[in-house]
């Protein structure tokens, strides 16, 4: 029901946003396009105080995507599944993975250094779960073709081969994409972090 209601509501915004452009080469130029189709639309007061919101919205979001690099990252580190896991595992006296969260907060500040570029630091944050979706669905079509794939209760019959190779299609779609935005940040920087995957 979450992501129903945010794709309807996200189309409707978007619907509502493009019914606004009162100047359309203006804002195809625009460095903030939503902002200055609030502002010739309802005002620019009205258009701080959304601007403000989603500043609010994205900071939670970066939280929450935090919080749960750390609780991944311990997770694994409890099970033995990472280099130095006993130092991972390590709690503090108020029950807080403090040397996960401490090695996040390097690793946002690093990635944060990498390039001030919003739009690269997002194209990578998407390339990263486009490329994980794309691993997952590409082994599912693979276990699918061979039955090797566990029970499960989501089941799409004779239409699910087609469902897993629009599923890859789709994946590479999106990185191609998205690399193809900024290829040095973007798609070097995510070879980067691959690479030092693999080495780990």
């Amino acid at each position: 029901m979450a992501n129903v209601s945010s794709y309807i509501v996200g189309v409707i915004l978007i619907g509502l946003l493009m019914l606004a452009i009162q100047d359309l080469p203006a804002i195809m130029n625009s460095a903030l396009p939503v902002k200055d189709i609030l502002a010739t639309s309802v005002g620019s007061a009205f258009a701080n105080v959304i601007e403000a919101v989603a500043m609010l919205a994205f900071f939670a979001c970066q939280v929450m995507v935090q919080l749960t690099g750390i609780r991944v990252l311990w997770s694994q580190a409890r099970d033995g599944q990472i280099p130095a896991a006993g130092w991972m595992r390590k709690v503090s006296s108020q029950r807080i993975p403090i040397n996960a969260t401490l090695t996040v907060f390097v690793l946002s500040v690093l990635f944060a250094l990498w390039s001030s570029l919003l739009s690269v630091l997002a194209a990578m944050t998407a390339i990263a779960w486009a490329l994980a979706y794309g691993v997952v669905v590409s082994v599912g079509l693979w276990g699918l073709l061979r039955n090797k794939l566990p029970e499960r209760p989501w089941r799409y019959g004779k239409a699910s081969p087609a469902i897993f190779v629009v599923a890859i299609v789709w994946s590479i779609v999106l990185c191609a994409l998205l690399v193809s935005s900024d290829p040095v940040h973007v798609g070097l920087g995510m070879l980067g972090v691959i690479a030092a995957g693999a080495v780990i």
